[in-house]
This record gives C-alpha cells, structure tokens and sequence, in this order.
C-alpha cells in the first residue's frame, strides 16, 4: 500500500510540475523554484530527495542547474542573517 502511495504522489508532483511549465512564464517558475527550494530547506534538511525534485523541475522549467544552486546560496545566507538577527534581538 505504502508505495503505491508513493508512486500515486510522484504522478500528483509530476502533474503538478508540468501545469506549471505549460501555464507560467519564465519569471514565475524562477520565483517557484527559489520558494520550493526554501520551502525544502526550512527544516534545516535539505535532502536528496528534495534536490532530486527540484533538479526535476529546473530541467522540465528549461533553467539553468546554477540556478537552483544560486537560490540554494542566497537562502543560506538569509537563513544564517535571520539566525543572526534572533540572537542579537531576542535573546
């Protein structure tokens, strides 16, 4: 039962991934990839499963990989100032 939930999943993701690539513009898929990628690090666990994902739709989007790794870089960065922040201002 358990993988054929899985696999019922994976066709949903698929589906949901190809509607956007027919109905979006450029612009819009960047600003889903860079959300989806945030998204996929707020738990601070970022896993393969999850980069296999967005590598999926970085090449369905017809983007760069580079850019899947440079949204990956600035969240870092964000996540690490927001950190920052907490420390200074609420402790």
């Amino acid at each position: 039962k358990y993988c054929e939930t899985v696999e019922e999943i994976d066709k949903d993701l698929n589906r949901v991934i190809n509607n956007i690539n027919q109905t979006c513009g450029k612009r819009e898929k960047k600003i889903i990839i860079f959300e989806m990628i945030g998204l996929a690090m707020a738990d601070s666990n970022y896993d393969d499963n999850e980069r296999e994902i967005i590598k999926k739709a970085l090449t369905l989007f017809g983007l760069e990989t580079n850019f899947g790794k440079y949204c990956e870089k600035k969240l870092i960065e964000y996540f690490n100032l927001q950190n920052e922040l907490n420390t200074y201002i609420l402790s």
